[in-house]
């Protein structure tokens, strides 16, 4: 039951997010942080509502390791490339390709998918990632281009291998 509230509501924020992203190319945080607080206060919540109180971390231990692979993993990515795009034109305010905000969603991605289990944060990580590199390459964009939309796919893809998973074992 969990794990369906948490794609629910990860649904409900996702895709206005992924909109708003690929239009104006910002992750607004008047959405994101609502979409946090409710995903870890519903995961928090529906694990403390087990009858046995060891399962408390069997439930919440999986959405927050996987909240933490989603989200620090972007924050390396962001900061690396921040880093790089300094060393490159020597401007300390330089940016990174990758917004925060997209490491904002790392975050609320890892939810749901950490979940299912700890490797699906990774998995749509990686399958956001590809899809975002493959656009990248088939439209080379002057400037940039959102990333958010792409990081929401590999989400829903890797509930889909989840699903697939579990359906064929």
């Amino acid at each position: 039951m969990a794990t369906g509230v948490a794609w629910g509501l990860f649904t409900l924020f996702a895709i206005p997010l992924a909109i708003i992203d690929a239009l104006t190319a910002r992750l607004p945080n008047l959405l994101m942080y609502p979409a946090l607080g409710c995903s870890l206060a519903w995961v928090l919540l529906s694990s403390s509502l087990i009858v046995p109180p060891a399962s408390f971390w069997a439930v919440a231990s999986p959405a927050l390791a996987g909240s933490l692979i989603g989200g620090l993993t972007l924050l390396f990515v962001w900061y690396s490339g921040k880093r790089r795009a300094r060393s490159r034109t020597g401007d300390r305010d330089a940016l990174s390709p990758l917004g925060f905000g997209d490491v904002r969603l790392g975050f609320l991605l890892g939810i749901p998918t950490g979940l299912l289990g700890t490797m699906y944060p990774v998995i749509a990580l990686l399958v956001g990632s590809v899809f975002a590199v493959g656009y990248g390459l088939a439209r080379k964009p002057a400037s940039g281009y959102p990333f958010g939309p792409f990081l929401i796919l590999g989400a829903y893809l890797a509930g889909a291998v989840a699903l697939a998973v579990d359906f064929l074992s």
